[in-house]
């Protein structure tokens, strides 16, 4: 089984929200680009940091 490529392990690690491993990783191994799932991470991220910190957080009100 091929190992996860960096990149993810750490946005996975490091992620503001609780993201289980095990469908993150599936879904690369099924050919969902490595950068569409943290896209998705980083979006959700920010959604999570605006509501529990709010707006004016700098987390939550980068613009990537």
């Amino acid at each position: 089984m091929m190992p996860a490529p960096p990149l993810l392990r750490h946005a996975l690690q490091y992620a503001v929200a609780k993201w289980g491993s095990v469908p993150i990783l599936k879904a690369w191994r099924n050919g969902v680009q490595e950068g569409d799932i943290i896209a998705v991470m980083v979006k959700s991220d920010r959604k999570h940091t605006a509501k529990t910190y709010g707006r004016t957080h700098p987390e939550a009100a980068i613009d990537r």
